[in-house]
């Protein structure tokens, strides 16, 4: 009995879900990033990344730039698995809008790693002071899981990814 009563809420929810609407309208992002990893042979890693975001669609089809960014974070391991750090990102939003402003933000991090027998999860915390108009504290996490795609422990340079950031 309990059994068909979940049934039926799981039906319920689920027809529901056809008419709620969170948007007007669907935006479609592109944001293509090239980031470089350096290692040390201590503790200490650093990364560098620029990227570009663009906005391909949003009720008629159009390329439209939006910012471009430069991060930098520095990363201390504090054991195999987990990890702090502090970074540093400016994104340029003048350049494409002469209306927006651009950004400066500071950035601070905890990561957390687990290994399973292939895949890879991260689990990342992040706190963000956002410098613009207004000053903002946000904080983020992010799960990612990494899936290699060469059978041998050498030759793993190669991963298919996937990660979903919660604000």
């Amino acid at each position: 009995m309990i059994l068909c009563k979940r049934y039926w809420f799981f039906l319920l929810f689920l027809f529901l879900s056809f008419f709620a609407k969170a948007q007007n309208t669907l935006p479609i992002l592109a944001e293509p990033e090239i980031k470089i990893k350096v290692k040390t042979e201590g503790s200490w890693s650093y990364d560098f990344g620029i990227s570009h975001r663009n906005l391909i669609y949003s009720e008629d089809f159009l390329f439209e730039e939006i910012q471009m960014e430069l991060a930098h974070t520095t990363n201390y391991a504090l054991s195999e698995r987990d990890k702090i750090g502090f970074g540093v990102k400016y994104r340029f939003r003048g350049i494409f809008d002469k209306s927006r402003h651009n950004e400066l933000r500071f950035l601070l991090q905890y990561g957390h790693s687990v290994k399973y027998t292939k895949i890879k999860t991260n689990h990342r915390f992040r706190f963000e002071q956002r410098f613009r108009e207004n000053t903002i504290f946000r904080t983020r996490y992010k799960f990612s899981a990494f899936l290699p795609l060469s059978s041998e422990e050498k030759e793993r340079k190669w991963f298919l990814g996937e990660h979903t950031e919660f604000l």
